[in-house]
């Protein structure tokens, strides 16, 4: 995602996500990746023993660092952050998180096609 693109539209589930992994050290690991949607560049990614809702705002604030200079209230304004229905994108404090830098919540209609093939694609080998 290149600095100052003007259709700022950044996916998570499209395809932002979370996976597991099992690594020889840690064991089971939850990964998660921020892809921007219309490049489907890798903006951020994370990978931690927990998969609460605070290690997966790490590849958002991943990406909002590395293409619009930091993280601030209302640098990324006007920025979607595309996500699942999973109970860490829609606890309050993944939400609120979203709200300081200017982000908008934007998930998919639960069950829609596009959202899931999308996200899905993220994670194929």
């Amino acid at each position: 995602m290149e600095k100052g693109r003007d259709d700022r539209h950044l996916a998570s589930g499209l395809p932002y996500d979370m996976t597991t992994t099992v690594t020889t050290d840690e064991g089971q690991v939850c990964v998660f990746v921020a892809v921007d949607h219309c490049t489907a560049e890798c903006i951020g990614i994370h990978a931690s023993l927990s998969g609460n809702r605070f290690e997966a705002l790490e590849p958002i604030r991943q990406g909002v660092r590395e293409h619009f200079g930091g993280f601030d209230e209302g640098i990324a304004a006007g920025l979607a952050v595309r996500h699942d229905h999973g109970s860490a994108y829609m606890s309050d404090d993944f939400q609120r998180e979203l709200v300081y830098p200017g982000m908008t919540s934007s998930p998919p209609s639960s069950g829609s096609p596009r959202g899931m093939a999308s996200r899905n694609a993220s994670f194929a080998p």
